[in-house]
């Protein structure tokens, strides 16, 4: 999935390329059972896990914002990445989530966020949660798990409600149901999910809607930052710092970069008529892509990547360069001078780390 810089070039200097802000593909799609799914996208017979994952992937990847999927009730997540690493740039927030919340109508998606530790290109490392505003909330549950149930029998005509439609349970001794309304009639369990019932996780959000007697409506006001479908996309606080990034224990990741976004439905609530709150995303934007294209002229011209006991750079000009690990910790120094450097790295474990020189970041392996 990223560009490596691994050579064999006879020039000083390697061509310009220009990376894409949007999403580049879509490794996971794993929805809640909602009013929405098997709608957005639609499900078709005989659509499997693969071929709806294709289907999100159309709905996603190039555009932002682009066309609506929806994660369905609590939990339900899907997970993105870039043609590039997504550069922490000091002081400045780093990427944008885009969903369809408007005034009075947020339904908050918890982001999680991972670097690309074993340079596999797959979402297989470690998860960071970007500490939104409740984070710290007393009434924010971390490592919550639900479990969904099939229904034993669809109502065919759907031509009245199901108050107790699909049941769920929970890890704190919860239970309850999704219910059907006469609005939508189609299945609300993912069709392609053949289980008689399967498990998510993740931080729960306290619940943000409450029943207004003045309008007699349901509102659902957004939280203050850090989440996905919550703040309207042109609102500065839809935007999300690299830098909030947590740990498990909730000590910063100090993280340099990231290379794969996941979202998931943080709220387990039901309002009225509205049905389940579901989280509802329509693409995600690099804010400064700009942070990790190669350019022409560049201190550095090349790097040989994957390296093994030396880095090997040529730079076009004197400069100096720093190797930090996936913590953020500076591992090793060196002043280049024209042309060919070859800095020691014996002493460096195997795995990736960040070259960083003239303000460019470069992700490098060690094999």
């Amino acid at each position: 999935m990223k560009r490596l810089f691994t050579l064999i070039v006879t020039f000083c200097y390697v061509a310009a390329f220009a990376v894409s802000p949007y999403i580049n593909k879509v490794y996971e799609f794993v929805p809640a059972p909602g009013q929405f799914i098997n709608t957005m996208p639609a499900y078709t017979e005989g659509d499997t896990e693969a071929s709806m994952l294709e289907k999100v992937n159309t709905a996603l990847v190039g555009r932002a914002p682009a066309s609506l999927i929806c994660l369905g009730a609590f939990g339900g997540y899907v997970t993105v990445g870039f043609d590039h690493s997504i550069v922490n740039v000091e002081g400045q927030k780093d990427f944008l989530v885009y969903g369809n919340a408007f005034a009075g109508n947020a339904e908050p998606g918890v982001i999680m966020v991972m670097q690309d530790e074993n340079g596999n290109g797959l979402p297989d490392d470690t998860w960071y949660e970007i500490a939104g505003s409740e984070y710290g909330n007393k009434s924010t549950v971390l490592n919550y798990e639900i479990t969904y149930y099939k229904p034993s029998a669809e109502d065919d005509a759907a031509t009245i409600a199901i108050d107790e439609y699909i049941r769920w349970t929970d890890n704190l001794g919860g239970e309850g149901f999704i219910p059907k309304n006469t609005y939508h009639k189609q299945s609300y369990y993912p069709q392609w999910i053949t289980d008689e019932s399967y498990t998510l996780r993740g931080t729960l959000l306290p619940k943000n809607a409450f029943y207004d007697e003045g309008s007699e409506m349901w509102k659902l006001p957004a939280f203050a930052y850090g989440y996905a479908d919550n703040q309207k996309n042109d609102d500065e606080n839809a935007k999300i710092d690299i830098s909030w990034a947590v740990k498990a224990d909730g000590t910063p990741a100090n993280l340099s970069h990231i290379d794969f976004i996941r979202i998931h439905n943080g709220e387990n609530q039901v309002c009225g008529l509205l049905g389940e709150t579901s989280t509802e995303v329509s693409g995600a934007e690099d804010l400064h892509p700009e942070a990790s294209a190669v350019e022409e002229a560049e201190a550095v011209s090349f790097v040989l990547n994957p390296f093994s006991d030396e880095i090997v750079l040529v730079a076009t000009h004197p400069c100096s360069a720093a190797v930090y690990d996936l913590c953020g910790k500076c591992r090793l120094n060196a002043t280049l001078t024209e042309g060919t450097n070859r800095i020691p790295a014996s002493d460096l474990g195997k795995g990736t780390y960040i070259l960083r020189t003239d303000n460019k970041s470069y992700k490098i392996i060690k094999l």
